[in-house]
């Protein structure tokens, strides 16, 4: 005990719990006093007495009884246990069921989620991807306010084929049916960048939607 009236219990030269002291001093101390044999007064050391007392004829049933009791408390720990890791499982099955009901409401395709990653990586650029089609664009079907030094490839398609057109040389009309193609080739690129323009969004929800990791 400490001067300030705290104490401290020690076991073994290493720091105890009082309780821990007291159960192992219990069958270790005897304290004599004013009222003597203190001992007496604790349930367990008057079952020890009268266990000793009776001898031999209760000491084999006792130590079957021990025996059929420590069993009997290991079985139920066991049970408790099992009991637990039951209810546990359970619970992690529903969880399981659970997100397994919000997969199916989302619905989930095969390769969904490499085009949501190829879909954020777009429109996490789209200021740049707009830039390179509007130039595409521009080159090949002109641009909104077109630069008369640097015309659009339909058009130097269009006034080749009618420059060959006018040749009449059979030779050369061959070739303005092969201009013809890749006019034709050439528009429809034209028009899928177009879609493209449309269909590209830099708006920041969709993309935070469209972004791993994060639902869509």
């Amino acid at each position: 005990m400490s001067a300030d009236g705290r104490s401290r219990a020690h076991l073994g030269g290493r720091s105890v719990p009082v309780g821990v002291l007291a159960r192992l001093a219990e069958a270790t101390l005897a304290v004599h006093g004013q009222n003597d044999q203190l001992r007496l007064l604790r349930p367990a050391e008057q079952r020890a007495l009268l266990d000793r007392f009776a001898g031999d004829a209760v000491a084999g049933p006792l130590e079957r009884y021990r025996a059929v009791r420590a069993e009997w408390q290991r079985v139920a720990a066991e049970l408790v246990e099992r009991r637990d890791g039951a209810r546990r499982l359970a619970q992690e099955a529903d969880l399981l069921r659970h997100g397994l009901t919000e997969i199916g409401a989302v619905d989930p395709q095969p390769a969904e989620d490499t085009e949501l990653v190829d879909l954020a990586r777009r429109l996490a650029a789209a200021d740049d991807l707009r830039e390179v089609a509007t130039a595409a664009q521009a080159a090949l079907v002109g641009a909104d306010e077109p630069d008369p030094d640097v015309p659009a490839a339909l058009a130097l398609i269009g006034d080749a084929r009618h420059r060959l057109a006018a040749a009449g040389d059979p030779e050369l009309s061959g070739m303005d049916a092969r201009l013809g193609e890749a006019l034709a080739l050439l528009g429809d690129v034209g028009t899928e960048l177009t879609a493209y323009l449309d269909r590209l969004d830099a708006d920041p929800e969709r993309l935070a939607r469209c972004s791993p990791g994060r639902p869509s």
